[in-house]
């Protein structure tokens, strides 16, 4: 794929977006439990980071952007999916506690993406010579 710089910010729109509209999460809570809720993200998760895998390796960059974005959608959906399942359970499970509960799950779901850069970069990292 030769994306533009303008493209791969739309990517990462679409998976924000459908990171943060989980309204169709809070009724599977309601209707049918956390559990539910949270495996129903994982199959979206799952999905979208697949079909992603799958259009770069097999595809050649010959899929239709509007393909890529609804793969970044699924992935994103997936996640904010998991994220409101999990913060559901961890508050029902500690009532008390809500402020304390919402504010490391909040928090190590944004270090987790700093600690797999920093493992990445650790890994992965060209050696200068």
């Amino acid at each position: 794929y030769n994306l533009s710089q303008t493209k791969v910010q739309l990517l990462a729109l679409a998976a924000n977006f459908g990171n943060y509209s989980c309204l169709d999460a809070g009724m599977i809570i309601s209707l049918l439990g956390t559990t539910a809720a949270m495996a129903y993200g994982c199959v979206l998760a799952c999905s979208g980071y697949l079909l992603l895998w799958w259009s770069v390796a097999f595809d050649n960059g010959e899929l239709p952007f509007w393909c890529l974005a609804v793969f970044c959608f699924l992935y994103g959906h997936g996640c904010g999916s998991i994220d409101n399942g999990c913060t559901s359970e961890l508050l029902a499970d500690f009532p008390d506690h809500k402020g304390n509960v919402v504010g490391c799950m909040k928090a190590y779901y944004g270090l987790a993406s700093a600690t797999i850069a920093i493992v990445y970069y650790a890994i992965f990292s060209p050696v200068k010579t």
